[in-house]
């Protein structure tokens, strides 16, 4: 070969790797950035640092040593005494955001004068609803004007249009819900109020002291719908845990735990008793179908299952007890969490997945045909997408699809950076990511990201 013909294949050859390292260099992902705030380090409490459900926005509890404030999106608020979960419970979301965003509530203390009586508020921006505590009692005011007062307030909730708030509130002894403003029946205590995802209706669970001679003092625990009481059940034991409603609002489910047994309530008829039963029971989406967590003792042996409709799935030596039952979107598939062998798996139309050390955060895609969750193999974390595994991290979070569920993205962690995967590429990496990932379209994600103080909305679009 000549050395014309030489240089004809060199040049070809290199033309081929410059092109190979531009083709690999090439972003797969255009990435914006918008500043909404900065985090003074040295004040922030605890974990108290949050994002809000849209991914748009954060706040945090902080203090001088002397006195504590919330900042919401880099704005400081007004200074207290203290703020409400700061001490002793740093670990806990003590500032909570609406379901739009656009609201914000927090608890906080004040002392009127010299003998340390505190004054407590509950406040909400945007519509200002506030919880105070004087000369021993508290009181709520809307708007900036008092209203009632109360000896305690507490389990502020907000409805799912971010409309409604409710709280449990109590004097003299005595428990009662507060509802835009309006009393409800009273109870020896009150808990847990929720609203329906059409934010029209409500329930709570509530008990009753009854004394009764030769027995003495017995404890009567139920259910309130819409402010109708459900059925009463007594006993040391007796405890009512996670009221839930169906999608379309119409039904209503929860579990009820009893020295020795446990069951669930559906449409306010008790199920089959087991040895125990799962905190949270699980409607599916189209509200036809009901699943949950159960536990019964045979011939000695403890197994674990859970129950579609009534009717018992397969054996297991445990199964996931923590909302981790998800029914596909189209209400056809059911997957969760089992365990056997001291191994953990997803169970899927009835089929078995891998093993591994843990797995969780189990989802369906929005077409109902693909299926994610996170798992964790040793030391190292991975999720696994219709069975394929991704690459190791040392923490990942939790699988989201894109609308038209083609996409898949999630938190990961290597190190001390954190940055977003979506079908397999990393993106952007950054000193933390407060929030989940949010599809806004096809091609269009969002999160919030901490780079040194400064924390951004980052908007993703992929090619």
């Amino acid at each position: 070969m000549t050395w014309k013909g030489r240089l004809v294949i060199a040049v070809t050859l290199l033309a081929c790797v410059a092109t190979a390292v531009w083709a690999q260099e090439k972003p797969e992902r255009e990435v914006s950035e918008k500043l909404i705030g900065k985090i003074d380090v040295s004040t922030v409490i605890g974990h108290s640092l949050t994002a809000s459900p849209d991914a748009k926005h954060f706040a945090y509890v902080a203090s001088s040593g002397y006195t504590w404030w919330v900042v919401v999106d880099g704005k400081k608020g007004k200074e207290y005494e203290r703020v409400a979960g700061a001490f002793g419970e740093s670990d806990r979301c003590i500032v909570f955001f609406s379901p739009d965003g656009k609201r914000v509530a927090y608890s906080a203390y004040e002392t009127l004068d010299a003998n340390g009586v505190w004054e407590e508020h509950h406040i909400t921006e945007g519509q200002q609803v506030y919880v105070t505590k004087r000369w021993g009692e508290m009181c709520v005011i809307a708007d900036e004007q008092e209203r009632k007062k109360y000896d305690i307030v507490r389990y502020v909730t907000f409805s799912p249009d971010s409309k409604r708030i409710a709280c449990v509130a109590g004097r003299s002894g005595k428990e009662f819900l507060v509802v835009d403003d309006k009393e409800e029946k009273q109870y020896d205590s009150v808990h847990s109020p929720v609203f329906s995802p059409d934010s029209k209706r409500l329930a709570y669970s509530a008990s009753v002291e009854r004394k009764e001679e030769p027995f003495g003092t017995t404890f009567e625990q139920f259910v309130v719908v819409d402010g109708k009481e459900g059925e009463h059940y007594s006993g040391a034991g007796v405890f009512i845990l996670s009221i839930v409603f169906s999608p379309d609002s119409k039904r209503v489910a929860y579990s009820v735990r009893l020295t020795g047994r446990g069951f669930v309530v559906v449409d306010g008829v008790p199920e089959k008793a087991y040895k125990e039963v799962g905190l949270c029971p699980v409607f599916s989406p189209d509200s036809k179908h009901i699943a949950y967590s159960a536990r019964k003792s045979d011939s000695g042996s403890s197994k674990s299952f859970i129950v579609l409709d009534g009717k018992e799935q397969n054996l297991y030596d445990d199964v996931g007890w923590f909302n981790e039952i998800v029914f596909s979107p189209d209400s056809k598939r059911l997957a969760y969490k089992a365990c056997a062998e001291g191994k953990w798996f997803v169970v899927v139309d009835g089929k078995e997945e891998k093993r591994y050390d843990e797995v969780w955060w189990v989802c369906f895609s929005p077409d109902s045909k693909r299926l994610a969750y996170g798992a964790c193999a040793g030391k190292k974390y991975l999720v696994v997408v219709e069975g394929d595994e991704g690459k190791q991290y040392d923490w990942v979070g939790s699988p989201v699809f894109s609308p038209d569920s083609k996409s898949v993205a999630y938190l990961a962690k290597r190190g001390d950076k954190w940055f977003v995967v979506v079908n397999g590429k990393e993106g952007k990496q950054y000193d933390n990511i407060l929030s989940e990932v949010i599809f806004d379209s096809d091609n269009a994600l969002h999160y919030l990201a901490l780079s040194g103080n400064a924390v951004y909305v980052v908007e993703e679009k992929l090619k």
